[in-house]
């Protein structure tokens, strides 16, 4: 089982080493984006725990959850640029 999902992932691996530049670029600046939304929204909702202000628990849910849509849009739109440009 271990061996199995190891190989999986190796896979994995290997194919995302062979997008092109572009898409590249979508993964690692989405990557940033999301990792600074992320802290961004977790900072402030930690901050929040202390003041209790909804308006600050609203804007930091909204960021956290912001920053994993952004991911998966740029995860989503790298691999399809590097299907539809490989063609």
């Amino acid at each position: 089982m271990q061996t199995n999902i190891k190989k999986n992932v190796q896979k994995i691996l290997t194919e995302l080493g062979q997008l092109n530049k572009l898409s590249k670029a979508i993964l690692k600046y989405g990557f940033r984006v999301f990792i600074s939304l992320l802290v961004i929204g977790t900072v402030i909702f930690i901050f929040n725990q202390t003041k209790q202000n909804p308006d600050l628990q609203i804007i930091s849910t909204g960021l956290i959850k912001y920053s994993f849509t952004i991911l998966a849009e740029g995860v989503i739109g790298a691999l399809v640029m590097d299907y539809v440009f490989k063609k």
